[in-house]
Formats: C-alpha cells, sequence, structure tokens
C-alpha cells in the first residue's frame, strides 16, 4: 500500500478513536479540561483502574485503563502504542498488552494524539523501556521539551 494512503487510513482510524474516547470516557473528557494538576488525576480514580484489554477490530486493540485510553496496533513491522496516558500508567499499559500475548518491547513508535499530561505524561519512561520512536500528532514541542522527549523534524 503507497505510504501516504496508509498515513491517511491511519488518520481515520485515530479520528475515529479520538470521537469514541470523547464519548466513551466523559470523566477523561472533563478531567482533561481541568489542566495539567495532580489534583485532576487524584480526583479521578479511574484513571488508574484497570480494566481486561481488548481487540477493537484487526490489528487494533484497547490496553487503556478504565478511563484514558491507550490503543495498540499490532504490525508485522512492529507495533503503534497511542498515547502512554499517565506516568502510573505505563506498568498497566505492559501488563495489558501482555495479556494479549503480544510483547511490550515490540512497541517501536509511540505516537501522542495531544500533547496533554494525561495523554503523554508516561512517554520519556515508555520510550526508556521500549525503544520507541516518539511522534505527536498536534503542537506540543515545549511539553516535549519540558518532559526531555524530541521529535523528529519533518
Amino acid at each position: 500500500m503507497h505510504r501516504s494512503v496508509r498515513l491517511y487510513t491511519l488518520g481515520v482510524a485515530l479520528a475515529a478513536l479520538a470521537i469514541i474516547s470523547y464519548h466513551l470516557l466523559p470523566s477523561a473528557r472533563a478531567a482533561a479540561s481541568a489542566g495539567d494538576s495532580d489534583l485532576a488525576r487524584l480526583s479521578n480514580p479511574d484513571w488508574t483502574t484497570p480494566i481486561a484489554p481488548f481487540r477493537i477490530v484487526g490489528n487494533l486493540y484497547y490496553v487503556g485503563s478504565r478511563d484514558l485510553a491507550s490503543y495498540l496496533i499490532v504490525t508485522e513491522a512492529g507495533d503503534i502504542l497511542i498515547n502512554s496516558s499517565l506516568e502510573e500508567s505505563v506498568p498497566q499499559i505492559r501488563s495489558s498488552i501482555e495479556q494479549l500475548g503480544q510483547r511490550f518491547s515490540d512497541i517501536r513508535v509511540l505516537l501522542i494524539s495531544h500533547a496533554h499530561w494525561d495523554h503523554d505524561a508516561g512517554s520519556a519512561e515508555l520510550k526508556r523501556q521500549t525503544g520507541a520512536q516518539y511522534m505527536v500528532m498536534d503542537d506540543g514541542h515545549d511539553l516535549d521539551r519540558s518532559r526531555g522527549l524530541s521529535r523528529p523534524r519533518t
């Protein structure tokens, strides 16, 4: 498949996931609007409550918590993880991936939907553990630098 078709397909899939997450995870939506605050995180225990991982469709899996979405796309060239969530989410995401029979070390790309702490606070640790390439879908360079992360220039 041509690269631009694959990127378009991935973009459409991510847009669908964003819409689903927005409607299915209302407390994540409300807390995210509260800003980068430990109080918001601590006030929502569902952000760190594990749920059983599951297959959504094809090679797309849900590996997030009860109320913070993380997705795994399994490919022959290596896996793509969408959103690292909180720092304390990394062990839960790893466990979910392993429960699915996949290897955490197979993650080659860590893709962040947007640079908010509830979507990317675990990125430095996840990148350290997997060596995954770090990518963000919108402008979050200042947040990246504050976490010691860098993105390839396009």
